[in-house]
């Protein structure tokens, strides 16, 4: 079964909580997420418009 990238980061939260880096969490909620879902997107826009 495949997981998906949500289920992944969970895990690693839920498991890992005391190895995860809680600044850099923050930090890509606040400057990564926004450009990310532009790129994915616009992915997304391009893969409709393919035959």
């Amino acid at each position: 079964m495949k997981r998906t990238l949500r289920e992944y980061v969970r895990d690693i939260l839920i498991h890992d909580y005391f190895g995860v880096d809680l600044k850099r969490v923050w930090q890509v909620l606040e400057n990564d997420l926004e450009p990310l879902e532009e790129i994915v997107q616009r992915m997304l826009t391009e893969l409709e418009e393919e035959p």
